[in-house]
């Protein structure tokens, strides 16, 4: 009796101290956070700042030398083709008028009145006349805007450029826009580099232009415009976060994925760097589970999925 009661506090004690075991096994497996990849929309970016300007500005000027009789525009003024901007006297010499009377002097200076038109419709961005001032065809009398074609000249630098296309979608943000953004295009590159001056110093850049669809009352000539042009598109990318994969010097990294309980070594090949994460080109496919910080993992780890990550979480 005695021996069977010892053979079983025995086996008692065996199986005690396997579940004991077995719970601490269980204790002991590290938790983590996992990211799954998944395809997502992958877009490659050029940002970059300039000046708000209007694209179709029209510079009148007097088609002869004279004397500005009236003028009927101000500036801000909305004009028609064909309206009258102003008028002016011409062909009038001193010995033309002297000992006149005042009649005679009208006719005269009626019949070499002539009326400067509006060339075009829009805006009047500014008056550079007044009456009884000596105009000649090298002045600008009148300067006409369409304000419906405001524009962002923009210096990219010359490592950027070759990345820039006419007809590429464009963002266009600003801090006097009231937090508001508008959409853009690319419509012109010029052909000539200039020099222009950063925070960081001189630089060699190409303007770029890019209008504005549907501006508004917010957006006026001379404010600073922040422009993103999207210079490519990939359907199904995979973003993984930073935190994710430790970062090699040859366009390559490491990073731990979940496979069976346990953690598992990969390479991954990386592509573009985006604000959310890093492009991941070959080493994972959708569905992978991505350890979020392996930095306390090795390869064949056993673990243990804590919380599933989105890739904006914390």
């Amino acid at each position: 009796m005695k021996k069977i009661i010892i053979e079983l506090v025995i086996t008692l004690g065996v199986i005690a101290g396997v579940l004991f075991s077995g719970g601490m096994l269980k204790n002991s497996v590290l938790a983590v956070d996992v990211y799954r990849v998944e395809a997502t929309r992958v877009e490659d970016t050029v940002i970059c700042s300039g000046k708000i300007e209007y694209k179709e500005t029209c510079n009148v000027t007097p088609a002869t030398t004279g004397i500005v009789a009236d003028v009927m525009v101000e500036k801000g003024d909305t004009v028609e083709k064909g309206d009258i901007l102003f008028t002016m006297v011409t062909n009038i010499t001193t010995n033309d008028v002297t000992d006149l009377d005042s009649t005679s002097l009208a006719n005269v200076v009626n019949d070499n009145t002539i009326k400067v038109e509006a060339p075009v419709s829009g805006s009047v961005l500014s008056v550079d006349i007044e009456s009884e001032d000596a105009v000649t065809n090298a002045n600008t009398a009148v300067t006409i805007v369409n304000s419906d074609s405001l524009c962002v000249n923009v210096p990219i630098s010359e490592n950027k450029i070759s990345q820039i296309e006419v007809g590429q979608p464009v963002k266009i943000t600003g801090s006097a826009f009231n937090d508001k953004s508008y959409n853009g295009t690319v419509v012109s590159i010029d052909n000539i580099a200039k020099q222009v001056v950063t925070t960081t110093g001189k630089e060699t850049a190409v303007d770029v232009i890019v209008n504005i669809e549907n501006p508004d009352n917010n957006i006026k000539q001379g404010y600073t415009a922040k422009c993103t042009i999207t210079t490519n598109v990939k359907d199904s990318g995979y973003i993984i976060p930073y935190e994710a994969v430790e970062m090699n010097n040859d366009n390559s990294g490491t990073v731990y994925t979940f496979n069976n309980g346990k953690a598992k070594k990969q390479t991954v090949k990386i592509g573009n760097e985006y604000e959310n994460g890093v492009e991941v080109l070959s080493g994972l496919k959708s569905d992978d589970l991505v350890i979020y910080t392996p930095e306390t993992v090795s390869n064949q780890t056993t673990i243990k999925i804590d919380k599933m990550l989105e890739l904006n979480d914390d």
